[in-house]
């Protein structure tokens, strides 16, 4: 899918509802699957959840996924503006007009250079978001993260076995 092409880390809040989503759904379908297959050996007599039921429970789960990333996300932010205070000198340096090393030096400030060349007071690149994207605070979680925050271990588990999954397809087409 498109989303599968785009990187993990690039991933904004949508992308990672949309992928969750599509998760939840693979994962009750084989869950299902698995319990029909299971159901005839058994013969108990218990029903065993319809595919609809269990999609919705993993809806429900995704939904407490989705929540617990933005919580986070909103939380680093305000945590990091509060820490960090930034007192330049003047606003702008290169009103200054001083220039230490010619265009063509290394580590002029231009796309190339040397080491933070080209960032801003605070250690980020001009159009560069600060902070983690919302998937990479996805994909930095455990499946017992994942059980711990949706309160099932079994579907925090498949979450997770799925992102695995998907960050390894990313990995091989990175390699082609």
């Amino acid at each position: 899918s498109r989303l599968e092409q785009k990187p993990i880390a690039a991933w904004d809040m949508d992308d990672v509802r949309r992928w969750l989503r599509a998760a939840a759904t693979a994962v009750a379908r084989r869950w299902h699957d698995a319990d029909a297959a299971a159901a005839p050996k058994e013969g108990d007599g218990a029903a065993a959840p319809t595919a609809e039921i269990l999609e919705g429970r993993m809806v429900m789960h995704v939904l407490c996924v989705c929540d617990w990333i933005e919580k986070e996300l909103s939380a680093k932010t305000a945590a990091r503006g509060a820490t960090r205070v930034v007192t330049p000198r003047v606003a702008d340096i290169s009103a200054i007009s001083i220039r230490w090393q010619g265009a063509h030096e290394r580590g002029s400030g231009g796309k190339g250079g040397v080491g933070n060349s080209g960032r801003t007071v605070r250690g980020v690149k001009h159009g560069e978001a600060p902070g983690r994207s919302a998937g990479q605070v996805l994909a930095t979680r455990t499946g017992r993260r994942f059980g711990e925050i949706t309160g099932d271990a079994r579907a925090g588990g498949a979450l997770h076995r799925e992102l695995r999954l998907l960050l390894e397809r990313q990995q091989l087409m990175k390699r082609r």
